[in-house]
């Protein structure tokens, strides 16, 4: 293999890479390095100063009628500029996928950053298997009762209204997107996790709901936006990609809930 796992003092170089790539500050790179440390949960392929290209992983369950799967969520695939055209985004999607496989989970998935790295990750044995209900809202003539609750709660919450195949994310993943500005609410019948821009507008990453329309509204309204860009349980839209390590499993279409794109 070219890549191997990061070592605990490559954290900086890790960093200036997510910083390069992403745009995302110390704050985001600390919280995420604080609940997966990258000897661990990040693979690279190093320069011979600095870090070439990188690919962390975060534990995950699809919970199903039937059975609970164990994988990983592929997250933060980069690659420094100057290196691009090398093929290195590719080695580190392979290899990556293979060292999860050998350490005997059942699959991994990823939610492609673009429509156009669909084909991109489907090279790679990645099948669509995550779908979603995306619209655009506007604030509502009424205002839905909220209640801002703590990740550990709204993990229980998203567990209790969530009917179909499911990620549960582990307790580590919401909490750091708690950590970097998502909120999380309860209302009565469903719960949301909502992150408001800005400039105004909102992103609710996920609306649980009966009626997501109709709550996404009073949301809106509640949290005084004048619209937000909602992703809901639905299969109108895909949202992310599946590998299977097991031969012969096949579930229907599930829902994602958060992407980490």
């Amino acid at each position: 293999m070219i890549s191997r796992w990061a070592k605990k003092e490559e954290k900086h170089d890790l960093q200036v890479m997510w910083s390069r790539v992403f745009g995302d500050g110390p704050d985001v790179t600390e919280a995420f390095f604080r609940h997966f440390p990258p000897e661990r949960h990040t693979r690279v392929i190093p320069a011979e100063y600095g870090i070439k290209s990188m690919a962390s992983w975060m534990p995950v369950t699809i919970s199903t009628k039937w059975k609970e799967y164990s994988g990983a969520y592929i997250y933060a695939v980069a690659t420094a500029p100057e290196c691009r055209g090398e093929g290195l985004g590719s080695i580190m999607v392979t290899e990556t996928s293979q060292v999860l496989a050998d350490a005997g989970l059942d699959f991994a998935c990823l939610c492609p950053a673009s429509n156009m790295l669909y084909d991109f990750y489907a090279g790679f044995g990645y099948e669509k298997a995550f779908y979603c209900h995306r619209f655009r809202a506007e604030s509502g003539d009424w205002e839905i009762p909220l209640k801002q609750i703590d990740s550990t709660v709204y993990r229980d919450e998203r567990r209790r209204y969530l009917t179909v195949p499911f990620c549960d994310w582990e307790a580590g993943a919401v909490s750091f997107l708690s950590e970097t500005g998502m909120r999380f609410y309860r209302f009565p019948g469903g719960c949301a996790a909502v992150s408001l821009l800005p400039d105004g507008p909102a992103v609710f990453s996920e609306l649980i709901s009966a009626n997501p329309p109709v709550a996404a509204a009073g949301l809106c309204r509640a949290l005084g936006t004048q619209g937000a860009d909602v992703f809901a349980p639905g299969t109108q839209q895909p949202r992310g990609m599946l590998k299977w390590f097991t031969l012969g499993q096949k579930i229907p279409p599930a829902h994602l809930g958060f992407a980490f794109d």
